[in-house]
């Protein structure tokens, strides 16, 4: 809460459209390249952003147009990211970009290797769920998942599914039992290193 006024963090997906709306409310004028910096740097922590447009209105002033090299130092540090996001990355095969994002999963989201191991392992799963069958649609793959609701993120492990297929999708949950293995110490390697170890290899099955 800032000044009297309740900020909604569950904005989730909508982060981007939030975030447009507060700088179109607080009188900063912001190029679209510096919206784009406040959104990706804000990350899952949305309560900054009011604070920064703050920041930058008493610095730049009303009404005046503030570009990305000018409210870069103004910015903080980066913020979390949510777990779809390195997801995204992953199944998208870019590497350095899941890194990224585990990065900042594991240092600005503060989560620990065993949450970020267990969100890949039940994402994982559910691609098994469906890799090899003959599913139509997300409505579909979420009847089988059980999912309730929106047939959205059936339909992305179904789409994940298709790229994978059945060999690669087994492929990606020996990865995770191997890390989960050397995370308990068998490997005797920095729990940061077997994260990156593992994001890297899951990226890459989908460039196979």
């Amino acid at each position: 809460q800032r000044s009297g006024e309740v900020i909604d963090t569950r904005v989730g997906r909508k982060t981007g459209t939030w975030i447009r709306d507060q700088v179109a409310q607080s009188g900063v004028l912001l190029d679209k390249a510096a919206i784009q910096a406040l959104t990706e740097n804000a990350g899952e922590d949305v309560a900054s952003v009011q604070g920064v447009l703050a920041t930058l209105k008493s610095v730049f002033g009303q009404d005046t147009l503030v570009t990305l090299e000018e409210a870069a130092p103004y910015l903080g540090a980066a913020g979390g990211v949510p777990p779809w996001e390195l997801t995204d990355a992953i199944a998208s095969g870019n590497a350095a970009e899941a890194l990224q994002k585990l990065k900042r999963l594991r240092q600005a989201g503060g989560r620990h290797e065993m949450q970020i191991l267990a969100i890949l392992h039940g994402h994982f799963s559910r691609i098994l769920r469906l890799a090899g069958l003959e599913i139509r649609n997300a409505e579909e793959a979420a009847h089988l998942l059980g999912d309730k609701g929106s047939s959205f993120r059936a339909g992305k492990s179904l789409q994940d599914a298709r790229k994978l297929g059945n060999s690669q999708s087994k492929k990606a949950i020996s990865l995770l039992s191997d890390a989960d293995l050397a995370l308990r110490g068998q490997s005797g390697l920095a729990g940061d290193i077997i994260l990156e170890v593992l994001v890297a290899r899951l990226s890459y099955l989908y460039l196979a």
